[in-house]
């Protein structure tokens, strides 16, 4: 195995390389374009409170039929907790995005020094999107305490939007991953004079599908999935959770399909964010499938506030497996002519 830092793939030939970014740009770039975005599309897509029909009423969590949500709920309006459980385990998702962005300010030194040569701009790509992702688990997680505070439709828009960024940028993430796992391996190596499978002018896979998410296609997707949540279309959070599943499957493959001696510290955030998403999956779908059925829910079957501190959890590793992949990366040569999902044209 080879180890490389920010300058990995410098010598492919097929990127420019660019000066690393500084802390501060790599942070506030991606801020600066969701809180836009979020400001921009709340009053557009907002319809007065009432205006169209809402699930957002207590009783959709279980901590709206329960004893513990109704102490806290004022009938005629006031500043009461709707869901005091669901509204502080919101901040769950505030903190694993803070403490994600420590970790990556101060996991293995100084990364944008890692190695001699400057970053490639896909490592420089993958680092921002775990950057954005962190920041996006901070707006999220207080948008989501807002929401289930006082169960508003405008609120709720404040909670939806940015998870659709959320689940947008670690798909993006995912394929940077990926096309970043593909490049180095191809280009380490591979004994065939850098054609064939190796060459750089052949369309990788993971290079369609960024393209089809480019800048323009990604942001269009976001702004009519944000619609589809302002309207309460049904399946619009299937398609979130799908998202997301697919962003981590993605991943997934990626990861499994190197070996180094950092890959196992990428791994090991993968396994954590699977088995956290998974599970916050599985009780955000208990919550809502039981408590619609019962007058009363019990006080214990708590899953939304769960859900929000599981996915906090997922969070957190998604943006260190990013991390760790863009900015220090080992790569085997040996893994040089089986990266492919298919023959590509060309390839012998």
């Amino acid at each position: 195995g080879r180890s490389l830092g920010w300058a990995g793939l410098s010598s492919s030939g097929d990127e420019e390389v660019h000066s690393p970014p500084s802390r501060h740009t790599a942070l506030m770039e991606p801020l600066g374009r969701c809180i836009a975005l979020i400001a921009l599309m709340v009053p557009v897509l907002g319809a007065p409170d009432g205006a169209v029909p809402s699930p957002v009423s207590p009783g959709v969590f279980c901590e709206g039929r329960s004893p513990l949500g109704v102490a806290y709920r004022c009938p005629g309006g006031g500043s009461c907790l709707a869901e005091p459980f669901n509204a502080v385990s919101s901040l769950a998702l505030c903190a694993g995005g803070a403490v994600a962005l420590r970790a990556m300010a101060t996991e293995g030194g100084a990364p944008w020094t890692a190695s001699p040569g400057p970053p490639s701009q896909r490592q420089v790509d993958l680092h921002q999107r775990a950057t954005t992702v962190a920041v996006l688990m901070v707006i999220c997680g207080a948008g989501s305490a807002a929401y289930h505070a006082s169960l508003t439709p405008f609120t709720h828009r404040l909670d939806a939007f940015p998870m659709v960024l959320l689940a947008g940028f670690i798909a993006r993430g995912a394929l940077d991953l990926r096309s970043l796992v593909v490049g180095h391996a191809l280009f380490e190596g591979g004994g065939n004079g850098g054609k064939g499978r190796g060459s750089p002018s052949k369309c990788l896979p993971a290079q369609w599908a960024r393209r089809g998410l480019g800048e323009g296609g990604f942001w269009l997707f976001c702004v009519v999935t944000m619609a589809l949540h302002a309207q309460h279309t049904p399946g619009s959070y299937a398609a979130f959770g799908s998202l997301f599943a697919a962003a981590l499957a993605t991943a997934a493959i990626a990861v499994g399909q190197v070996h180094g001696e950092l890959i196992p510290a990428a791994r090991r955030h993968l396994i954590a964010a699977l088995q956290a998403s998974i599970g916050a999956g599985v009780l955000w779908g208990a919550d809502v499938a039981l408590c619609q059925r019962w007058n009363q829910a019990p006080a214990f079957l708590l899953f939304h506030s769960w859900w929000h501190v599981l996915m906090a959890v997922a969070g957190y590793h998604v943006c260190l497996m990013f991390d760790t992949i863009a900015t220090s990366v080992t790569f085997s040569n040996r893994h040089t002519t089986d990266m492919w999902w298919f023959p590509m044209p060309g390839s012998r």
